[in-house]
């Protein structure tokens, strides 16, 4: 069921800031926003012919209800502007307040433009008597957005070995290149070793391995280290004076094959552009053969769930048109 639903004929005009005769195909730096208009419970999807200044109500608005005042539940619907009865469709998920600002919600189109849709500050836009004061929850505009991509195996591999997942990863370091990642193997003990491939351009590789080592690396849950201990040979002095030989220590480390981390650019609809892939990074162990274990990899998208992941990203790639995409592979 869609989720708008659309104002009968007698609904109250609401008034405009300019003439509405302005198509979106004349204006090459139009905005649309999602506004929350709290003080009459109402919300509205208006859209401007250049970006607004504060105070700036809509040139058109595109939409209105009243009852709700926010659009928090998401957006898969379409319409026609109740301004000129120009067509327009949304898309985007539920999303609740803990997505960083600036990061990527989704997309609406507006007589034949796209615009990427991104989190605003909810800061005041403007007042009007229909509906009081509003607050832009979202703006939409011509610009790309990014997805980063991270895929763990459902195939998990145990290591007999001392060395941490930060340590088992780090090895990324030392075969970082320019633009690609040298496929040598690194021991890693055990009788395992790892291998990375990866191709990028600019800074995207070295982001990539934070990403590996700063944020999947420090995830409690999508690792298992345990130590065994055992006892050496006891050492008796007298038969009735026996002590434990010294204890060997041996860690094993249980964590997913494999990683796979991609960044690409999501253009708006309708821009005739395809994504270009910025770059990819896999992580791969090798040893006795994976078994599967869905627990270490469900432990990951649990971790990036409520967008938890996103402000950690933020830091490493920026918040601006930030998205993040977390799935296990079978």
């Amino acid at each position: 069921m869609a989720f708008f639903h659309l104002l009968v004929a007698s609904s109250v005009a609401l008034s405009t800031a300019q003439a509405s005769a302005i198509a979106p195909r004349d204006a090459p730096y139009a905005q649309i926003r999602f506004l929350e208009c709290k003080d009459n419970t109402a919300r509205a999807i208006g859209w401007n012919g250049a970006p607004p200044v504060l105070g700036q109500p809509p040139d058109e608005f595109l939409y209105h209800d009243w009852g709700m005042s926010n659009f928090l539940p998401g957006c898969d619907s379409s319409g026609v502007s109740e301004t000129n009865n120009i067509p327009w469709t949304c898309k985007f998920p539920p999303h609740g307040r803990d997505i960083p600002f600036q990061n990527y919600i989704g997309y609406i189109t507006y007589g034949g433009e796209g615009f990427n849709c991104f989190q605003d500050d909810v800061h005041h836009a403007f007042e009007t008597p229909e509906l009081g004061n509003c607050y832009s929850d979202i703006y939409c505009i011509q610009h790309e957005a990014r997805n980063v991509s991270i895929t763990a195996s459902k195939g998990v591999v145990s290591i007999l070995t001392n060395t941490t997942a930060d340590e088992v990863l780090g090895n990324v370091n030392k075969r970082l290149n320019d633009r690609t990642c040298d496929p040598t193997p690194v021991d890693i003990g055990g009788g395992c070793s790892i291998n990375f491939s990866c191709k990028g351009a600019g800074n995207i590789l070295p982001n990539l391995a934070k990403v590996l080592t700063n944020i999947i690396a420090k995830q409690p849950d999508v690792f298992h280290f345990q130590v065994d201990k055992k006892n050496g040979p006891r050492v008796c002095l007298s038969p009735n004076a026996c002590v434990d030989g010294d204890p060997t220590y041996t860690g094993n480390l249980t964590m997913p094959a494999t990683f796979s981390l991609t960044a690409e650019g999501v253009p708006w609809p309708g821009s005739q552009e395809d994504p270009d892939l910025a770059g990819f990074m896999d992580a791969t162990v090798s040893c006795l053969p994976p078994v599967d274990d869905l627990r270490f990899c469900n432990a990951l998208r649990a971790a990036a769930s409520g967008a938890a992941l996103l402000p950690e990203l933020g830091v490493i790639f920026g918040t601006v048109g930030l998205m993040a995409t977390i799935a296990c592979t079978f």
